[in-house]
């Protein structure tokens, strides 16, 4: 006890001398010169400048000091009793643009309560404390586009232990703040608060150094928008240092409106680092004007809510292997009228609740409920470096998770018609992980989706592996893999996966997932990248087939023929894509800014930059189809699986052919056509043109509808003009003069199917020439003119009439006139009745009838001669052998099928003035014929007597009698008279008239004496 008061007294006696010493010390010198060296000094030490209130005498001295003008004033006042600094107007500021916090204390006081102890104990006072962040700096990207990474700071034990003893060493024993404010300007709004006090407490121990902050509420409240919420905080934070150990515990209860919350934290640290955290949040539940408005603030302003409701919360997370992993957790947080992101754009909309449980060696599980848009569950379970992980999606409603998620809602919304009402998915497989933060972790399963029908499953097999740089995903079905490749770091301005496909059997996916047949012709696999752009959004795709394409066996593209490419992105609140397609280098197409409508619903612009109407054509196994096409244009278009409709810009089609017929080498056939196919619908595959224009070689072809279905072909409103050029070029006719033709199909229907046969048309035709020629020269038809109408109904008969008229007819030297005719179509024929002419002073009549529909268009017809002047018609054919005279008359009957002679009959008499040439008779008498019997040529003799020298000799008549057998003229000819009788065998040649007659026609006219 004696010893203790001793110490006492040598403690004050040191203390009192220092006092004195130093006192006198300053006095001295304050009295001496202060007033007017200090001047002088703060002149050196500009910008700081220091005033003296007074004398050393005059307590309590002040000085004001002016520092830098971003420190403010700082007025210090010692006191004359106890020893005590007293601070005034205390401005901090790290810099003049106020990025950073600035610190305001209106009083601070250093007081020494227990003078007499060594060391002496300390104490500060703040009696206000202010903290502004009127505009607080964004994280910005480095110049190459990157982020800096954010590493956590690794801090063990003993730096925490020095950071306590060094706040011991310089800092008092009590911190004393009576009145704390903060004030902030942040993208919520400008928001302060104030009405807290806090005291920090140190103990320095032998072992077990100590410091205690505790925050007490004085009626705090937060002023924002022009809103005050009175709020309840309080709390204490207690960190404690060991030998080779920390640790920091603190609690906290809060209560603002109609509800309160509180919680725990632990931490601990041992000489490796953070070993050890804990976490406890009490059940609560947090609604009200004020609690919404703290959301608000503390994420300024990206978070809204109605309510919050916690269930007893407790995480704990040890390390393990150099990793903090998570060893249990349990708890509930559900939130109502969530609402995460900008206003205008948010993230999230809508009521959300996260269920999760997790122990050493039991399972492990999560339940997220959202809204409506339903439930996903995912189950661990733990064995060693390995845990079986089970993710259920089967609950989800992508609908409904369109509407939370109205970011996600933009991808899927394209896709709505394709998205089943409630998904079925459900993945499982082994992760292998290291730390809750891994670095580096694998995982494989397997993926079930039935998907979009119940019975119809897709499984795939999945492999994942994660490192610093990258997360690898693969996927492998039995339509083919591939791999998504998400670089962890980004790498420029958006972030950005890699999607690679490999050995894709497009037809075999598309019947998976969709039951679509119509690419089960189509074999072959697919390759290629695509990009995948997160935060635009966009995606870029370049494909191409990595083994030969054939379409139902034929070869349709080598392998990396067929390619594609192109770009999917989302302009404003649409979908545009644009891209090209080609199956060979001969066929390819354009298509530009279409708008993504959903689905495979796309509508915008295209072109076709080359199509080889061959490498189509053998597609579908109509080899004979050749050509070329282009359409340099823009046209429009409209398609969906199993829908095509499209508006064509310029068409030009500079070769067509097939087979050997094919258009002229200098023709250019130049359309424009819309239409539209369906397939792949129980009416199969149907085709519809609308209306339609083609040119080529002066002819113009217009349609209003041309459509095929399964059932039937179905045509209306075509018309075809031309000048008949182009029968000429076919070789149809050998040339014409100023020709017409227009013909209006006002429908034409052709049943397909076997049990309706019968097809049915309404036409109309006109045809008008100057002139039409066949044979160069050798038949013309003078003023052709023909028009009428034709039907075939429904009941399989023809109905319909015309006229056809021509001024002559010139055949081999020979004229007609005054041609014209009846055209009546009836039952299964088409008829031109009543044919007549007049020629060589007679006249002719007739009628020609048509069956077209039977095969090979059988054509007959017969012809009547009456009172043809037969030395006029040898005069005009010039026929080379044989010239009669008298008048003629006879009848003819002739039918043809597939353009050849089946049948001919031709008999003719005459009687009056008739009469052959003496030549003529003469070759008949002297053939071998007339050696072959016993005493022929003494007969020809005679005979040749009886002819005598004229010219002509006449007969009492002639009559000839033709018809066709096998391909040849065969009948009689029989000349009589009172002393000559002669009957010919005629054996002739069709083929050889013809010849001798068009020798005869070209023969110079003789020159006249």
């Amino acid at each position: 006890m004696v010893s203790n008061v001793h110490a006492v007294r040598r403690g004050c006696l040191t203390w009192a001398i220092r006092l004195i010493c130093f006192s006198a010390a300053a006095g001295f010198l304050l009295a001496q010169g202060l007033p007017w060296w200090l001047p002088s000094v703060s002149g050196a030490l500009t910008p700081v400048r220091v005033e003296v209130d007074g004398p050393l005498w005059k307590r309590p001295l002040t000085l004001t000091l002016h520092p830098a003008q971003s420190w403010g004033t700082v007025r210090l006042t010692i006191s004359g009793f106890l020893p005590m600094i007293r601070l005034e107007d205390i401005r901090l500021a790290l810099d003049d643009d106020l990025e950073h916090p600035v610190v305001e204390a209106g009083a601070a006081a250093i007081t020494w309560p227990v003078p007499w102890r060594t060391p002496a104990v300390r104490q500060i006072t703040v009696g206000s404390l202010l903290l502004a962040a009127d505009r607080m700096g964004e994280v910005s990207p480095k110049p190459d586009g990157s982020f800096p990474a954010f590493k956590y700071p690794e801090v063990h034990a003993e730096q925490i232990n020095a950071w306590i003893e060094r706040f011991g060493r310089y800092l008092p024993a009590s911190f004393q703040l009576h009145s704390i404010s903060f004030r902030g300007n942040s993208p919520a709004g400008v928001i302060s608060m104030d009405g807290l006090s806090a005291s920090v407490q140190r103990e320095i121990q032998t072992s077990r150094p100590l410091i205690r902050i505790s925050i007490a509420d004085r009626g705090a409240g937060i002023h924002w928008q022009d809103q005050h919420f009175p709020v309840s905080v309080s709390g204490t934070l207690t960190i404690q240092g060991e030998t080779d150990s920390a640790r920091c515990a603190a609690n906290w209860k809060a209560g603002a409106g109609t509800g309160a919350t509180g919680g725990s934290l632990e931490l601990h640290w041992d000489r490796l680092g953070l070993h050890m955290l804990q976490l406890g949040m009490d059940q609560s539940r947090l609604e009200g004007p004020t609690w919404a408005a703290l959301a608000q603030i503390l994420s300024a302003g990206l978070v809204r809510c109605d309510a919050i409701y916690l269930e007893p919360v407790a995480l704990e997370f040890r390390r393990q292997d150099a990793q903090l992993n998570i060893v249990s957790a349990s708890g509930a947080i559900a939130a109502s009228g969530l609402r995460a992101g900008p206003a205008d754009d948010p993230w999230f909309s809508g009521d959300a609740a996260l269920e999760f449980a997790a122990a050493p060696g039991r399972a492990s599980f999560a339940r997220l409920q959202i809204e409506d848009a339903g439930t996903a569950e995912i189950k661990v379970v733990s064995s060693g470096e390995e845990s079986r992980i089970q993710v259920n999606l089967a609950g989800i409603s992508p609908d409904g998770l369109a509407r939370c998620v109205p970011g996600l809602g933009g991808w899927l919304t394209p896709w709505q018609g394709w998205l089943p009402e409630r998904s079925d998915l459900r993945l499982e497989g082994t992760v292998k992980l290291q730390g809750w933060t891994p670095e580096s972790a694998q995982a494989e399963g397997t993926l079930t989706a039935t998907w979009p029908e119940p019975g119809r499953a897709v499984n795939c097999s999945l492999t994942a592996a994660l490192d610093r740089e990258r997360i690898d995903l693969r996927a492998r079905a039995e339509g083919g893999g591939g791999s998504v490749n998400i670089p962890r770091q980004r790498t420029g301005p958006a972030p950005q996966a890699i999607l690679r496909v490999e050995s894709v059997d497009l037809g075999r996916w598309l019947k998976s997932i969709r039951g679509w047949s119509t690419l089960d012709p189509l074999s072959g696999t697919w390759a290629g990248e695509m990009k995948l752009f997160l935060g635009v959004p966009a995606l870029e795709w370049n494909v191409f087939n990595d083994t030969e394409l054939q379409w139902q066996g034929r070869a349709v593209a080598a392998s990396g023929a067929a390619r594609s490419s192109g770009r999917i992105f989302r302009d404003e609140n649409k979908w545009l894509v644009s891209g090209t397609a080609r199956l060979s280098d001969g066929v390819q197409f354009r298509i530009d800014e279409a708008k993504w409508l959903g689905g495979t619903h796309l509508a915008g612009r295209w072109k076709i930059t080359a199509a080889d109407f061959r490498v189509l054509a053998e597609t579908v196994g109509q080899e004979s189809l050749w050509g070329e096409l282009s359409m340099p244009e823009w046209g429009r278009f409209d398609a969906e699986y199993g829908r095509i409709a499209w508006e064509s810009g310029h068409i030009d089609i500079p070769a067509l052919g097939w087979g050997a017929l094919f258009l002229p080498p200098d023709w250019t056939v130049k359309a424009e056509t819309g239409g539209e196919v369906y397939w792949g619908g129980p009416g199969g595959v149907r085709l519809s043109l609308g209306p339609t224009r083609i040119e080529m070689d002066q002819t113009l072809i217009t349609l209003d509808r041309f459509s095929v279905t399964p059932m039937e072909l179905f045509i209306s409103g075509l018309q075809l003009n031309t000048n008949l050029v182009p029968l000429v070029r076919w070789g149809w006719i050998g040339g014409v003069q100023h020709g017409d033709m227009s013909l209006n199909v006002e429908f034409l229907k052709w049943p397909f199917t076997a049990a309706q046969r019968n097809w049915e048309v309404n036409a109309e035709y006109q045809a008008a020439a100057d002139r039409l020629l066949w044979r160069g020269d050798s038949i013309t038809l003078e003023s052709p003119q023909m028009s009428g109408n034709l039907i075939y109904g429904p009941n399989g008969g023809f109905s319909g009439s015309g006229e056809l008229n021509a001024t002559a007819l010139r055949f081999y030297g020979g004229v007609m006139e005054d041609l014209s005719g009846r055209i009546a179509a009836k039952e299964s024929t088409i008829a031109v009745e009543e044919l007549a002419a007049k020629g060589w002073n007679g006249t002719l009549g007739g009628r020609i009838e048509c069956t077209p529909l039977s095969p090979g268009w059988p054509v007959r017809g017969s012809v009547r001669l009456r009172s043809i002047d037969l030395a006029r018609l040898c005069d005009e054919i010039r026929s080379p052998y044989a010239r009669f005279e008298g008048i003629l008359n006879g009848w003819s009957r002739f039918a043809f099928r597939g353009m050849q002679p089946t049948d001919f009959r031709f008999r003719a008499m005459s009687g009056e003035r008739f009469s052959v040439n003496t030549d003529f008779v003469r070759q008949l008498l002297l053939r071998d014929s007339m050696s072959d019997y016993t005493g022929g040529r003494q007969a020809a003799s005679v005979l040749l007597d009886v002819l005598g020298p004229a010219a002509q000799r006449p007969f009492d008549s002639g009559a000839v009698d033709l018809r066709l057998v096998d391909g040849r003229l065969a009948g009689t000819m029989h000349l009589a008279s009172g002393n000559l009788n002669i009957t010919v065998d005629i054996q002739a040649d069709p083929l050889a008239i013809r010849d001798a007659l068009e020798a005869a026609g070209n023969r110079d006219e003789p020159a006249e004496n």
